[in-house]
């Protein structure tokens, strides 16, 4: 289904085959939904720009291009596995899980190819414990998305939203953090129970007692606050 692309020893995998894999993924766990490697582009685009903002230079999305079936040259990217962990956020956990032991896997069989070739003995040791680390920080990745997960999979009301009190606790935010980051960033009314416009979608009002509303958080409004956890902790 995908290949890699090692650069100065670091494996890479292209924007193309990211897409193949989330759309391969979606499909098994029946979502319809198609990928378009434009959208992945635009995403991956909006990401680097929001790490320029704050002067944050990164690696993890290198400009590529790619030949496609008119024979025609267009962009793309290569990404390590922290980039490509960054792009998977927007996908539910299923698609995540699979598509980080997939790349997983083909990253297994590259460094079998490279351990049969390393002959001197204290090179393999120090290959193995590159191993080591970065399997521990793809462990952190996962521990750190539980939260948002264990909540995805509990939803405290049939309209399909979570409540502002839950995803705080969650998300390990004080409270107010996500109320006022959403007021500020124009999502939710400023005074009323409202969802502005902006808003649809992330933020939806519901009523837990058929007398009272709220305003509670969509499974989309999590991926968005936990892709801007740095901003919403600090309102």
């Amino acid at each position: 289904m995908s290949s890699l692309v090692v650069l100065e020893k670091e494996v890479r995998v292209t924007s193309i085959d990211l897409v193949e894999m989330i759309n391969t993924f979606r499909e098994e766990e029946g979502n319809t939904t198609e990928l378009q490697h434009k959208t992945l582009l635009e995403s991956i685009r909006t990401e680097i720009k929001a790490l320029e903002k704050v002067g944050i230079g990164q690696q993890n999305f290198l400009p590529s291009s790619y030949i496609n079936k008119q024979n025609k040259e267009q962009p793309c990217y290569l990404m390590n596995k922290a980039g490509a962990l960054q792009m998977l956020n927007k996908e539910s956990a299923v698609v995540r899980y699979k598509t980080v032991e997939y790349i997983e896997k083909l990253e297994k069989e590259r460094n079998k190819q490279d351990s049969f070739m390393i002959q001197d003995p204290i090179a393999r040791a120090k290959r193995w414990i590159e191993e080591q680390e970065e399997k521990q920080a793809l462990e952190n990745k996962i521990k750190e998305d539980a939260p948002l997960v264990a909540l995805a999979e509990n939803r405290i009301d049939k309209k399909g939203c979570f409540s502002i009190t839950d995803a705080t606790k969650s998300l390990g935010l004080k409270r107010g953090n996500i109320t006022r980051w959403a007021k500020e960033e124009g999502y939710i009314h400023k005074v009323l129970q409202e969802v502005n416009k902006k808003g649809e979608g992330y933020f939806k009002v519901y009523s837990s007692d058929g007398k009272h509303n709220c305003i509670g958080i969509t499974e989309a409004g999590l991926r968005l606050i936990k892709e801007n956890i740095n901003y919403v902790r600090a309102s």
